[in-house]
């Protein structure tokens, strides 16, 4: 494949490597991070970014490391640290253990419960470790209440979308735009705080409505 044969294809053989990547990816036959790796760097070795990787006849010696956010990486690394460190000390359990009591098993409060500790834990942590693990705890609640996990479920993961948006380590798009905008942690938390708030009042409100037949279990199972 030449150089000038890729110049003139390049947005049509990009889009391809990034379709054939995700066609991988949803046939799960191949780990994810393995496959998101060779198509980057496939990208990289065909010269398809913005930047020259030659100089004339040699290789650019940037080429390749221009094209990695250290903030991001070093930022996203120490989280999964703190965040290893912290489950296994069973205090995200103990929190929403505690919070649960308060809804006295009513399915709409625990539904209530569960989302908005699902966010609030989502703007300081990652997403996906959020979900797995509030998980083990919604499914031993609606088992118990004898209701359907589902609404419980789908809350969260709404929940967790919602509330990863809030700060700049929520999730890691807002730590790569944080980190080429400049932005700080407390410009996220003045601009998107109080909007953040109100949509995540507004989706329990919306799936409490939605989901309000399946939310139902007897005085002797709450209690």
């Amino acid at each position: 494949m030449t150089a000038s044969f890729i110049s003139e294809n390049s947005v049509a053989i990009s889009a391809s490597i990034l379709i054939i990547s995700y066609i991988f990816i949803a046939l799960e036959k191949i780990p994810k991070v393995t496959i998101a790796l060779i198509g980057a760097g496939i990208t990289l070795l065909l010269g398809l970014v913005s930047q020259h990787k030659m100089i004339g006849d040699t290789l650019n010696p940037h080429y390749f490391v221009n094209f990695v956010d250290f903030n991001v990486i070093f930022l996203l690394v120490s989280m999964m640290i703190i965040v290893n460190i912290s489950t296994r000390s069973g205090v995200f359990n103990f929190v929403a253990n505690e919070l649960l009591k308060f809804t006295k098993g009513h399915p709409i409060k625990v539904f209530s419960v569960l989302a908005l500790f699902t966010a609030v834990t989502s703007a300081f942590l990652d997403n996906v470790t959020t979900v797995i693990l509030i998980m083990p705890v919604t499914f031993f609640i609606a088992k118990s209440l004898d209701i359907n996990p589902f609404p419980l479920l789908i809350g969260e993961v709404f929940a967790s979308n919602i509330g990863g948006t809030a700060t700049l380590i929520g999730d890691p798009p807002n730590i790569i735009i944080g980190s080429a905008a400049g932005f700080s942690f407390m410009d996220f938390i003045k601009e998107l705080t109080v909007i953040v708030a109100i949509i995540m009042i507004v989706t329990i409100g919306i799936m409490v409505f939605l989901f309000r037949k399946q939310l139902k279990s007897t005085q002797e199972k709450m209690d």
